[in-house]
């Protein structure tokens, strides 16, 4: 009686686990089982209304879902709508590119697509002079990226994180004004923009390799760096001075780079 119980709760669950992989309700999942946290990953044939859960039964576990993954829902026409849980945390690049919610102008507004309280992406009728909105909790990594209308933007103090490419190639972006509460800033989020081309803004540093950035981030922080290259980047932020640092390794260098950051 006990494996018929069993049996009955795995259907009604409706799950399947597969090396790290989970389909509930239709829709696939990434598990983290050290974390106990799911991400939405490739579901190319969604359609209709897709409801996302703050969490999902797999095996014998809850897992909190977290993230839309990269291409997501990419090219899924028929995708007409998401509701997207509190629980998220980050939104991958391209998660909506070409769906039905992009496709449609009329989730557009002041060149913005927003799924609730979350900044998905931009296009060229954004106002010059962008003031991201009190109350946005996610900005989609990539929102921003190739926007050439954007010269000027402000994060409001809900945003806790700038992802990967958020502001790549933005060539008329001069400047950003970015809240303490961000604590975590994804790869190449400036490269190719205004900000990061402003030859003025640089310093050069003891060797060709080494750079300094300023007068962009806040706190006292290292974020994020990119450690699967062998130069790599580090952001550290003091006061309102931020510097980037391009190092070929971590070691005690990183320790001693600190060091004089805090004093400049």
């Amino acid at each position: 009686m006990k494996r018929v119980a069993l049996c009955m709760t795995l259907l009604v669950a409706a799950w399947r686990v597969n090396a790290g992989d989970a389909l509930y309700q239709d829709i696939r999942y990434t598990i983290d089982e050290n974390h106990l946290t799911a991400e939405v990953t490739l579901n190319p044939r969604a359609t209709g209304e897709v409801f996302i859960p703050e969490h999902i039964v797999a095996g014998q576990h809850n897992y909190i879902v977290v993230a839309i993954g990269e291409r997501a829902f990419k090219g899924c026409k028929g995708l007409t709508a998401v509701v997207l849980p509190k629980t998220l945390q980050r939104v991958y690049r391209s998660a909506f590119d070409g769906t039905g919610i992009m496709l449609n102008k009329a989730n557009w507004k002041d060149g913005c697509l927003w799924l609730d309280s979350i900044l998905i992406a931009t296009d060229k009728n954004i106002k010059p002079r962008f003031v991201v909105p009190e109350g946005t909790r996610i900005i989609a990594a990539g929102a921003f990226q190739g926007n050439k209308a954007l010269q000027r933007v402000e994060l409001p103090a809900s945003v806790t994180r700038i992802d990967h490419e958020t502001f790549r190639d933005c060539k008329n972006l001069q400047k950003i004004i970015i809240p303490a509460t961000v604590t975590s800033i994804g790869e190449e989020a400036f490269t190719g923009s205004g900000i990061y081309l402003n030859e003025k803004k640089w310093k050069k540093g003891q060797t060709d390799r080494n750079f300094i950035l300023e007068d962009i981030f806040r706190n006292y922080t290292v974020i994020e760096p990119a450690l699967e290259n062998l130069l790599t980047r580090v952001t550290v932020v003091s006061g309102k001075i931020t510097h980037t640092f391009w190092l070929q390794t971590i070691s005690p260098i990183l320790t001693n780079m600190l060091s004089i950051s805090a004093r400049t």
